[in-house]
């Protein structure tokens, strides 16, 4: 095994345990009766401490366990994970170089602002105006600097802070400056800047305005970005845009509903008829998942919908599984509501899933889906079974159960493996 994969393997043990500790600190891992804590330590606990007690002994090796315990953990912890654990704890070195930048571009900023308005060495060097123009700048910086340093300490206190997405610091202070600049010289009036009545001179009024913008920078950018992007397509300018326009499959008419819907460029295609779009869309508006009338259409609304209401973890595992299948597992959801297990799959669940797997009654192994997911799928495979069959299932042991599906004592429709 390569080292690096060693490495990563290694890091997601490490990851596991440091978020099981931050768990059981936060009471995370104690349920709101005894038996939801029994639950927890049962399902999720114990399993997860064997399985990190197993890579210690064999360095290296990742188990199937540990990566779907670990990723079980993670919903309980949200956005705090092992790597925004471990970042967190090493982060003081990067809070003590945004505090000496943050003191550095203040004391700048201070010197510029008295040299713009008084005599000083950097008065006769420059000039008043360069010396204003300059002070303006450092107090956009500024700005720059106490955003970021308020953003750090929120991330570090909530245990999120995560080095790999807090980048671009240096980008974040000069876009600062910079647009400060671009403001005074575009606004500020260099023929009127007496007094005028005012309490304070022009340059300290501006060094405020220009530490506000620095402030918001992201809001400013924001706003600059989406004026460009409103004008671009309003005037045909977006090259990507127009081509997805001139790009897009031709919708279906009416007039066929048993035709096979087209899926959107780049997925792959799918068997669903017309007709069976529409009943998704209808099982999905029964769920309050959809915002309009069914139309047959396969777009992104449907697709963004139905992959949320299955909790897949994206659309393209839609495409690996017969209509039948989807509409079948809606169907259990709107019976059944909402309130679908997220715990891991106990062994019984994981033998009966393993088994309809085996017999092709369901499309995809235990580990190829969140807990969620394949209890949908199982209890869409159950309901798609003869009324007595049915009855028959709900009665057995769970090893009888299985015996007898790996027998195939059950009439299952059979379903495609998941690619």
């Amino acid at each position: 095994m390569a080292e690096d994969e060693i490495e990563r393997s290694n890091r997601l043990a490490d990851d596991a345990e440091r978020l099981l500790f931050y768990a059981s600190e936060n009471g995370l891992l104690t349920g709101e009766t005894p038996e939801d804590s029994a639950r927890l330590q049962d399902g999720l606990v114990s399993p997860l401490l064997a399985a990190i007690a197993s890579h210690r002994q064999k360095p290296g090796l990742v188990t199937t366990d540990l990566v779907v315990l670990h990723s079980a953990l993670r919903q309980l912890t949200g956005a705090v994970s092992g790597q925004s654990i471990r970042d967190t704890l090493g982060a003081s070195d990067r809070g003590k170089t945004l505090i000496l930048a943050t003191v550095s571009i203040l004391f700048l900023a201070i010197t510029m602002l008295v040299s713009a308005t008084s005599e000083t060495f950097f008065t006769r060097l420059l000039s008043s105006e360069a010396c204003t123009i300059l002070s303006v700048a450092a107090w956009g910086a500024f700005g720059s600097c106490v955003f970021l340093l308020k953003r750090f300490h929120d991330l570090v206190r909530g245990m999120v802070y995560d080095r790999r997405l807090f980048q671009g610091s240096s980008v974040r202070i000069t876009l600062g400056a910079g647009l400060a600049i671009a403001i005074y010289l575009l606004v500020a009036n260099p023929q009127n800047q007496e007094n005028s009545g005012t309490l304070a001179p022009f340059e300290v009024y501006w060094s405020a305005y220009a530490l506000l913008i620095g402030l918001g920078t992201k809001v400013f950018y924001g706003l600059l970005e989406s004026s460009i992007d409103a004008l671009a397509d309003r005037f045909r300018l977006n090259f990507q845009a127009r081509m997805e326009r001139e790009t897009a499959p031709p919708t279906l008419p009416p007039s066929d509903p048993q035709a096979p819907v087209v899926a959107a460029p780049g997925q792959a295609a799918w068997g669903a008829t017309r007709e069976e779009v529409i009943e998704i869309q209808r099982l999905l508006k029964e769920l309050d998942r959809f915002p309009g009338e069914p139309d047959g259409q396969l777009n992104a609304v449907t697709l963004a919908e139905l992959a949320t209401a299955l909790d897949f973890e994206t659309e393209e595992e839609i495409f690996q599984r017969r209509p039948g299948e989807i509409i079948a597992a809606l169907r259990v959801l709107g019976a059944g509501g909402e309130a679908v297990p997220t715990q891991p799959l106990s062994e019984d669940e994981r033998g009966m899933a393993l088994a309809l797997y085996e017999v092709g009654a369901i499309g995809s192994a235990p580990e190829m889906l969140s807990p969620p997911a394949m209890r949908i799928i199982i209890s869409a495979a159950i309901a798609s079974l003869p009324e007595g069959q049915r009855a028959e299932f709900d009665e057995m042991d769970p090893d009888e159960l299985t015996k007898k599906i790996r027998s195939k004592g059950f009439d299952f429709p059979k379903q495609p493996a998941a690619g």
